[in-house]
């Protein structure tokens, strides 16, 4: 029967699984979305479900009724051979690859955003344990962990979330401007001021390399030994040149 197929809870369903099912769109109509959840639990095909009664169907959908939910924010530290890295110990290059998926679409974006923040590990020659750099891509990574729980890592994203908004705040005088700025044009926008928004929207989309940019010395071949500085460190020594003005 379909249901004894179908999981229970949210600790059987996959990343994957749960990506697929966020992406949804109510937009053919609700009966149609709600096929489409059920082909999405029971990896079916929507022919598959064409002899299923209203009484059935309602009796499945009631099965599945959790993930009108989210799932418990809980995580792990670990996954197999692969350890946590504390927020606070990011990398420059690994805080702006982070921005960049979650001022997209982090759910959709969520193993992207576990390939970046659990590491393989190694004892080094002084018996620590050391996370791997990154020096890797993380689009290559994302079969890695599709098929881990959400219940897994799910509870990351609200933590990771906090520990940016506290961050942004600590070092709001640092950040661009585009944390803040809408680029709203007046009821009547004259061409100046279409020219400022167009420049701001210019200079937003190339806040980071800038930053990059000039941390260098305008010296490109020194680019990835400054994204492997710790954000905290470099951000501290941002603020100690602007308050020193040096």
């Amino acid at each position: 029967m379909l249901k004894n197929k179908l999981p229970k809870a949210w600790n059987q369903i996959t990343i994957e699984t749960f990506i697929e099912l966020r992406g949804l769109s109510q937009e053919d109509g609700v009966f149609n979305y709600q096929i489409d959840v059920l082909c999405t639990l029971l990896d079916i095909y929507p022919e598959d479900l064409d002899d299923i009664s209203l009484e059935e169907l309602e009796e499945l959908l009631l099965e599945v009724k959790f993930i009108r939910d989210e799932p418990p924010k809980f995580y792990k530290t670990e996954l197999d051979n692969y350890k946590l890295k504390p927020f606070n110990k990011l990398t420059l290059g690994e805080f702006i690859s982070l921005e960049k998926y979650f001022s997209e679409n982090y759910i959709e974006r969520l193993s992207n955003i576990v390939a970046i923040l659990y590491r393989r590990v190694r004892i080094n020659e002084w018996g620590d344990v050391e996370l791997e750099p990154y020096n890797y891509n993380s689009n290559d990574r994302l079969e890695w962990f599709l098929d881990f729980k959400i219940t897994d890592v799910f509870g990351l994203l609200p933590e990771y979330i906090k520990f940016r908004e506290g961050f942004i705040e600590q070092y709001k005088n640092l950040m661009t401007e585009s944390y803040e700025n809408d680029f709203e044009l007046s009821e009547n926008p004259d061409a100046e001021e279409i020219k400022e928004i167009e420049e701001e929207k210019r200079q937003q989309k190339w806040a980071w390399e800038q930053l990059i940019w000039s941390l260098c010395n305008e010296d490109l071949t020194k680019f990835n030994a400054v994204c492997d500085l710790p954000l905290i460190l470099v951000f501290n020594f941002l603020g100690m040149k602007k308050e020193l003005n040096v």
